[in-house]
C-alpha cells in the first residue's frame, strides 16, 4: 500500500490528487495516516515536493479563507508526520521560513473560528483544542529538525506556548518567538524571513496579517532591518498607528518604539523620525485607548531616558518630548531633569532624581537592567556611559534581591567596557562595577547625599572630602558644555 501511494505520488499528474485523498483522512491523524506520510518523507527528493504542496495549500487558504478548515488542519498534521522524519531534514531546512510562517498563521486562524464568549458545543471546542495544538507541535517538531535548541529553550522558559495558543495572547507568543529568533539564529536564515514577511504585510485576512505584522516589528531589531528603504517603513508603521484596532495600533506603536530605541541598529535620521511619530501617537490616544499602551509606553522609558544624551542634539531634544508624552500616559508627573542638558558623567545628581522618580517606579528592576545592558553596546560613547551610569544609580537605589539574579550577567557586560576607548566610558563602568559588586542599598549605610558626591567624585577624577560643597548646585562651572551631546555630536 506505502509503495503504491509512493509511486503515485511521484508521478507529477497524479501529485496533487494522491494528497488530496490523503488529507480526507489526515484530521484527526491515526496510526496508518501518519505512517503514509512518514514513508513519503523518506524519499528525499518526492517528500520535499509533497512538503511544498502542503505548504502552498496552507499559503492559498490563508488568502482567501476566513478561518480554518479540515483540509488546513489535516495539512498542519501531515507536515508534523514527515518534518519528523530524519530524512526530511534537507526539504524541511530549505522550506523553514515558508513552513514557519505557514504554522503560525495557521494557528491563529484556528484560534478564529470561535469568538470568545461565544457558545461553542464540547465537540468543536475540542476539534478546535487538537486543530492548535496540532500546530504548535509542528513548529516545535520543525524547530527542533533546523537546530533551533535555543528559541525551543526560551518559548518553554517564557510560557510561549501557551501564549501562542491563548487567544488573547496569540500575538505575544508570535512576538516572544521572533525575538528569540532575532537573538539566535543564524543571520542568513533572519535575512530571509524579513524577506519573506514583507511582501505578506498587506495581503490576506485580518488573521493572516496580524502574525506577519506581530513577527515584522522584531525584526526590525535585526542588523539588516536597518537597510531597508526607512521612508517604507516609518508610513507603514504610521498607518498602523492610525488603523482603527486598537491592535493594528498597538504593533504600530511596537514598531516605532523599537526604531527609535534600538541601540545602534538605524541611522540618526530614522531614529529621529520614528521618536517623532512616537510622540505624536501618545499625544492623541484617547483615555480608553491608554491600557493598551501602557505596556509599551513602560518598556519605552528606559531607551528614550538614555537616548537623551544622544550625539545627535535632534534625537535628544525629541526624547524629552517623548518621554513627557510617555508620562503623561502613565499619570505621573514630569521630572524637570528630563529637560536638562547636563552631562550625566559631570552631573550625578541629575541621573539620581531621574532614577528615584521614574525608573524605580518600574516594576521590574530586572527589565531595567536588561534594557541598559542592550545599551552598553551602542556604537556612541555617550549612550554606553549613560547605560553605565544609570545600571550603577538603579542598582545602589534597589534592595539587593531585586538584583541578585542578574548580578553576575551585570558584572560581565561592564567589565567587557572596561579597555573601552572611551576614557569617560571607562570611568562609568569602573564606578558602577563598584556599585554592582556593593549590592545595593542595604549594603552601605552612606546618605544618598553622600553616595552621589562620591559617584560625582569618582567620574570626573577629582579628589574631594566627604563633606566638600556639591559644585553644580553653588554655581561652579558647567561641565556639560564639553559634552558632546550637548555640542551637537562630532
Amino acid at each position: 500500500m506505502k509503495k503504491l501511494v509512493a509511486l503515485l505520488a511521484g508521478e507529477a499528474e497524479h501529485l496533487d490528487t494522491v494528497i488530496s485523498c490523503l488529507l480526507d483522512y489526515s484530521f484527526p491523524i491515526d496510526s496508518n495516516a501518519a505512517e503514509l506520510w512518514q514513508f513519503l518523507s523518506a524519499d528525499p527528493a518526492l517528500g520535499g515536493q509533497v512538503m511544498e504542496n502542503l505548504v502552498v495549500r496552507l499559503q492559498s487558504h490563508h488568502s482567501s479563507e476566513h478561518q480554518a478548515s479540515h483540509t488546513s488542519a489535516a495539512a498542519t498534521c501531515a507536515l508534523y508526520e514527515m518534518i519528523s522524519v530524519s530524512k526530511s531534514r534537507d526539504a524541511t531546512t530549505r522550506l523553514y521560513p515558508q513552513l514557519l510562517m505557514a504554522l503560525l498563521v495557521e494557528i491563529h486562524f484556528s484560534l478564529g473560528q470561535s469568538i470568545p464568549g461565544d457558545k461553542v458545543s464540547g465537540r468543536e471546542s475540542s476539534w478546535q483544542s487538537l486543530h492548535t495544538s496540532s500546530a504548535v507541535e509542528a513548529i516545535k517538531m520543525l524547530l527542533l529538525c533546523v537546530g533551533c535548541r535555543s528559541e525551543l529553550t526560551v518559548m518553554e522558559k517564557e510560557q510561549g506556548w501557551i501564549l501562542l495558543q491563548s487567544p488573547q495572547d496569540h500575538l505575544r507568543g508570535v512576538s516572544l518567538l521572533a525575538r528569540a529568533m532575532v537573538h539566535y539564529a543564524c543571520p542568513e536564515t533572519t535575512r530571509m524571513l524579513l524577506e519573506l514577511v514583507i511582501p505578506l504585510l498587506d495581503r490576506g485576512d485580518k488573521k493572516h496579517r496580524l502574525t506577519m505584522m506581530a513577527f515584522f516589528v522584531e525584526l526590525l531589531r535585526y542588523e539588516e532591518a536597518k537597510k531597508l528603504p526607512h521612508p517604507d517603513t516609518l508610513d507603514r508603521l504610521e498607518e498602523w498607528t492610525k488603523h482603527p484596532s486598537p491592535v493594528f495600533r498597538s504593533l504600530g506603536l511596537r514598531g516605532l518604539s523599537i526604531l527609535a530605541t534600538q541601540p545602534g541598529k538605524v541611522r540618526p535620521q530614522v531614529r529621529s523620525a520614528a521618536i517623532m511619530l512616537f510622540t505624536e501617537l501618545l499625544n492623541t490616544v484617547k483615555r480608553r485607548q491608554k491600557p493598551l499602551l501602557r505596556e509599551e509606553v513602560t518598556r519605552s522609558l528606559v531607551p528614550l531616558l538614555l537616548h537623551l544624551q544622544d550625539e545627535d542634539p535632534d534625537v535628544g531634544k525629541r526624547c524629552q518630548k517623548a518621554l513627557a508624552g510617555c508620562f503623561q500616559l502613565l499619570g505621573w508627573s514630569c521630572p524637570k531633569q528630563i529637560n536638562s542638558k547636563k552631562a550625566w558623567h559631570t552631573h550625578p545628581r541629575v541621573v539620581d532624581k531621574i532614577c528615584q522618580h521614574s525608573v524605580l517606579k518600574l516594576k521590574s528592576v530586572s527589565d531595567i537592567l536588561l534594557q541598559c545592558l542592550d545599551h552598553l553596546q551602542s556604537p556612541q560613547a555617550p549612550i554606553r556611559r549613560a547605560a553605565a551610569i544609570l545600571i550603577g544609580c538603579t542598582v545602589q537605589s534597589s534592595e539587593p534581591a531585586m538584583v541578585r539574579q542578574e548580578k553576575e550577567l551585570i558584572l560581565q557586560s561592564l567589565s567587557g567596557l572596561q579597555q573601552d576607548p572611551d576614557s569617560s566610558v571607562r570611568v562609568s563602568v569602573s564606578r558602577a562595577i563598584q556599585q554592582v559588586r556593593d549590592g545595593g542599598r542595604n549594603q552601605s549605610r552612606q546618605t544618598l547625599g553622600a553616595r552621589f558626591r562620591n559617584l560625582f567624585c569618582c567620574l570626573t577624577g577629582q579628589e574631594e572630602r566627604e563633606n566638600a560643597p556639591d559644585r553644580d548646585l553653588l554655581g561652579g562651572p558647567d561641565l556639560s558644555q564639553s559634552h558632546r551631546w550637548d555640542s551637537g555630536g562630532p
